[in-house]
C-alpha cells in the first residue's frame, strides 16, 4: 500500500491534538516526514512528538522537497490563504484546515487556483465527516421524525483565557471577521448544510460580551432554508452558569435531538424515547482516510474548496446582516 509523504505547515493545537491522533490511527497510509512552524520552538515540539523528524521555520523548505506529496496546513486564518496558494502552485496536494479564508475575495481565488491544479485541494471541514452528523442525516432521511419544518441548535460556553484556544495570540487579536464566531461557526454552518440544505436568506444579531478573547463572541442567527424550514442558530462563547451544545430538529411526526457531540435522541409523543450514542472523533480519522482515497483511488472529493466556500459566506454574510441591521439572502 503506498503511502502519502505529509508536510506539517503549521504545528499548534490542532496539528498535535486534533490532526496527529488521527494520522497516527492510519499509520500504514500516512508518513509525517517534515514540519515547519513559525516559531522554532513549536516545530521542534511537534518533531519530537513524531519521531524527530526534520523541521524549520520557513514553509518554502518543505514546498520545494520532493519527498513530501502533501501537505496539511493548519495556520491561523489570516494566513490560510497565502499557504494554500504556495502549496498548491508547488504542485502538493493540499489538505487545508477550515475555514477556507479570511476574507472572500481570498477564497474564490483559491477556487480558480484549484481548478486549474492537478493536485487535491482539500477543506479540511471535520464536521462533514463525523460519525455522528452522519448518522443524524441517515435517519433524517429515512424521515423517523417525518418533515422537517424547523431547527434551534444552541451552543453555549464559557470561554476565558485559561481557555488554551483563547490563549492563542492571533485569536485575541484576530486579522478576520467574526472572532470565535467564524473559527467555530463554520463548523455549524457545513453541519446545518449537511443535513437540510443550502441556507436562502437570514437575519443576524451579534455582540462582544468578553474582549479579552477577541472581537464578537456572541452570535444569534434566525434563516431559511427554503419555504418550508426555517432554523435558528445560538452561538454564545461567553456565557456565564450555563452550558449546552443541543441541535433540536422539528418534525411533524416528532423531535430529533443531538446532544453535545456524541448522542442523538428521537422523541414522539407517546413513546418512550429512543437514544443513539456515537462513538466519534469528531470525524479528523474520516477525512484523513477520505483525503487518502481522494489521492489514491480517485474517489470524488467530498470537501472540495467550494464547499468551504459556501460554510464561510453563510458566517460572512451572517456577519454583514449584524452589522447593517438587514436581512441577507445567499
Amino acid at each position: 500500500m503506498k503511502k502519502i509523504r505529509l508536510g506539517i505547515i503549521g504545528c499548534g493545537i490542532a496539528a498535535r491534538e486534533l490532526h496527529l491522533p488521527a494520522i497516527k490511527k492510519h499509520k500504514d497510509k500516512f508518513d509525517i516526514v517534515a514540519a515547519c512552524n513559525r516559531t522554532e520552538k513549536k516545530a521542534k515540539e511537534y518533531s519530537l512528538l513524531t519521531g524527530g523528524i526534520p523541521y524549520t521555520t520557513d514553509c518554502r523548505e518543505i514546498l520545494k522537497n520532493p519527498d513530501v506529496d502533501a501537505v496539511v496546513i493548519a495556520v491561523p486564518i489570516d494566513l490560510n490563504y497565502k499557504f494554500a496558494m504556495e502549496a498548491i502552485k508547488a504542485g502538493k496536494h493540499v489538505f487545508l484546515e477550515k475555514p477556507l479564508a479570511a476574507k472572500p475575495e481570498e477564497a474564490r481565488k483559491l477556487i480558480a487556483l484549484q481548478k486549474r491544479a492537478k493536485k487535491v485541494c482539500f477543506l479540511a471541514e471535520n464536521f462533514r465527516f463525523d460519525p455522528l452528523y452522519i448518522e443524524a442525516k441517515k435517519l433524517l432521511d429515512k424521515k423517523v421524525i417525518g418533515d422537517v419544518y424547523s431547527v434551534v441548535w444552541n451552543v453555549f460556553n464559557n470561554l476565558t483565557l485559561k481557555d488554551k484556544y483563547a490563549q492563542t495570540k492571533w485569536r485575541q487579536k484576530n486579522k478576520y471577521p467574526g472572532g470565535f464566531i467564524y473559527d467555530g461557526g463554520v463548523h455549524n454552518a457545513a453541519a446545518l448544510r449537511m443535513l437540510f440544505g443550502d441556507i436562502k436568506s437570514g437575519y443576524a444579531s451579534m455582540k462582544t460580551v468578553n474582549p479579552a478573547i477577541g472581537t464578537e463572541d456572541t452570535f444569534s442567527f434566525l434563516f431559511n432554508f427554503d419555504k418550508t424550514t426555517h432554523g435558528i442558530l445560538n452561538i454564545f462563547f461567553s456565557v456565564r452558569g450555563f452550558r449546552s451544545n443541543e441541535m433540536i430538529i422539528f418534525g411533524d411526526k416528532g423531535s430529533l435531538i443531538i446532544q453535545n457531540t456524541n448522542r442523538i435522541v428521537i422523541k414522539k409523543d407517546g413513546r418512550k424515547e429512543r437514544k443513539v450514542n456515537i462513538k466519534t472523533d469528531g470525524g479528523y480519522e474520516n477525512e484523513f482516510l477520505h483525503f487518502y482515497k481522494i489521492i489514491t483511488k480517485g474517489i470524488k472529493n467530498l470537501s472540495p474548496f467550494e464547499e468551504g466556500y459556501k460554510d464561510m459566506m453563510i458566517l460572512q454574510k451572517a456577519f454583514e446582516s449584524a452589522k447593517k441591521d438587514k436581512l441577507i439572502k445567499l
